[in-house]
């Protein structure tokens, strides 16, 4: 994030760049921003504008549980989705409370600590029996997920695996040498999933 600020990355930036490429997308696209960025333009505003420019929903990683009920009407109010993330140390009731603000699906971190790039594969059996109980969204785990054999050690028990650091770190590698980001991107998606 901040060797986006740096390079001149703003939202209005990220808006313009999805509305130009929304059309030849298929899939669905969700941001994943933090709260700070969110509150600075409002919450109905950002949700209204992510919306208008053709995100189908949000990811806020770092928002107080009591700031989210305001988040999630607003990206209703846009028509978005709103999902929050589960920590492998959330309680039982804190699980309940963190899904009932979900829509779309759940962010489930696969281990405790920072992101980034891990050798081992995650244990998220535990962690997802736990989300299951409180919900019936679907639920994609992240937070180190960088190899095939990750991903299938995920998917074996979620919906989904997120895989952010690696792709960011082979884009980055590709600039560095001159060859396409995008290139580099689909290289790392097909070896992750076969």
């Amino acid at each position: 994030m901040h060797e986006a600020l740096v390079a001149g990355c703003t939202p209005e930036g990220v808006f313009a760049a999805v509305r130009a490429v929304r059309a030849q997308v298929q899939c669905a696209l969700v941001a994943m921003v933090s709260v700070s960025i969110v509150d600075r333009m409002g919450a109905q505003r950002f949700a209204r504008e992510a919306a208008d420019a053709g995100f189908d929903g949000l990811i806020v990683p770092d928002i107080d549980i009591e700031d989210a009920p305001a988040l999630r009407a607003a990206c209703d109010a846009a028509g978005i989705t709103c999902t929050l993330l589960v920590s492998p140390t959330s309680s039982p009731e804190r699980i309940a409370r963190i899904t009932a603000l979900c829509s779309g699906f759940v962010y489930a971190l696969a281990r405790v600590g920072i992101t980034g790039e891990r050798s081992d594969a995650p244990d998220v059996a535990p962690l997802i029996a736990r989300i299951r109980a409180a919900t019936t969204l679907p639920i994609a785990a992240g937070f180190g997920i960088s190899t095939a054999a990750h991903v299938a050690a995920v998917t074996a028990h979620a919906d989904g695996a997120i895989v952010g650091s690696a792709l960011v770190r082979r884009m980055r590698e590709a600039i560095t040498a001159g060859r396409s980001p995008e290139d580099a991107a689909v290289e790392l998606v097909t070896s992750l999933v076969g």
